[in-house]
């Protein structure tokens, strides 16, 4: 029997992957709070694709992170 304090399930966030230049992915959640909210919280991720590759990640703020970045912080 499961203890009341711990956790059944473990959280997983969804990841949307959206091939578009990120200026216009950029302007489009300037213009919608809500969504911008559900990225800059942590509860979705983004990434910007080009090529059918990841390009960029979404940070907070309206920011993103190159590829060649990430890799780097890895």
């Amino acid at each position: 029997m499961p203890d009341d304090t711990a956790s059944i399930l473990d959280p997983l966030r969804l990841s949307v992957m959206i091939e578009a230049p990120q200026t216009a992915i950029s302007d489009v959640l300037a213009r919608y709070d809500g969504m911008r909210a559900l990225f800059d919280n942590g509860w979705l991720h983004l990434f910007a694709l080009e090529l059918g590759r990841i390009a960029a990640r979404y940070r907070p703020g309206l920011a993103w992170q190159s590829q060649a970045t990430m890799r780097q912080a890895a």
